[in-house]
């Protein structure tokens, strides 16, 4: 399953969404667009099996992406990360 995220530079997951159409009447239109603000990104990420069972709410609050070599995937959120001052 492949979903569509919006993310921002840090990989936390602003927007998810399922792509294809649901419901009893599918119209065939299979894509939607979206317009990223500054430093967001829009990737198609694939759901790996050991997630598909999780909904589209508990993907958003426990995962995040990373992007490496333009490849995007879902890793979990890091917790208690420590923030750096800014000077």
């Amino acid at each position: 399953m492949q979903i569509l995220v919006v993310h921002n530079r840090q990989g936390r997951i602003l927007s998810v969404s399922r792509l294809g159409d649901v419901g009893e009447m599918v119209s065939g239109v299979a894509r939607a667009g979206v317009f990223p603000q500054p430093n967001q990104k829009v990737h198609e990420v694939e759901v790996p099996d050991a997630l598909r069972e999780l909904s589209l709410l508990d993907l958003h609050s426990t995962m995040q992406v990373r992007v490496v070599k333009g490849r995007p995937s879902l890793v979990p959120v890091e917790r208690g990360r420590k923030k750096t001052k800014k000077k």
